[in-house]
């Protein structure tokens, strides 16, 4: 015989929120007016057929939505990314070539599952602290290590003294 299943009892554990198909368009303005001033929902274009739209600020950034997995999330992705700058052309001829499977200005992408919280908090939530700080320019250089620096290898047959 296996053993039974945990359960919770009815009503504590939390309901997973969704997006329904008609509640969609006023999920993306929600989420819109979550990123703060200057964000507005694009009505002209989608970027996807199906429950999709463009986001865009002010200053000229742009952000894709796509309804996913029967509304249990969204993906969001990044338009018109400044291009890192190269120390040689082989290097941008590396990286021209790692972004040839994605359609042309997007080059960051966050899927966000939505919890017992509010969907387009959440939503604007991964979009103001994972989707936008690597989209902008300087996040492509590296971020020096918090960490210490590793330990100098030990030269072969040299074993690590005990501790006194």
């Amino acid at each position: 015989m296996s053993p039974a299943k945990p359960t919770t009892p009815d009503g504590d554990a939390p309901e997973k929120q969704r997006v329904i198909p008609a509640d969609f368009e006023e999920f993306v303005a929600t989420t819109a007016a979550g990123l703060g001033d200057g964000w507005t929902v694009e009505t002209d274009s989608k970027p996807h057929p199906g429950l999709s739209a463009y986001l865009t600020d002010t200053d000229g950034r742009r952000i894709g939505i796509k309804h996913i997995w029967r509304g249990a999330g969204v993906q969001t992705w990044a338009f018109d990314v400044p291009l890192p700058e190269f120390k040689d052309d082989a290097d941008a001829e590396t990286y021209a070539d790692s972004l040839k499977h994605l359609t042309p200005g997007i080059r960051y992408n966050v899927g966000v599952c939505f919890t017992n919280n509010p969907p387009a908090a959440t939503t604007a939530r991964n979009i103001r602290t994972r989707l936008l700080p690597p989209s902008t320019a300087s996040a492509h250089r590296c971020a020096p290590s918090r960490r210490s620096a590793p330990a100098a290898p030990r030269p072969r047959g040299e074993t690590q003294q005990p501790r006194a």
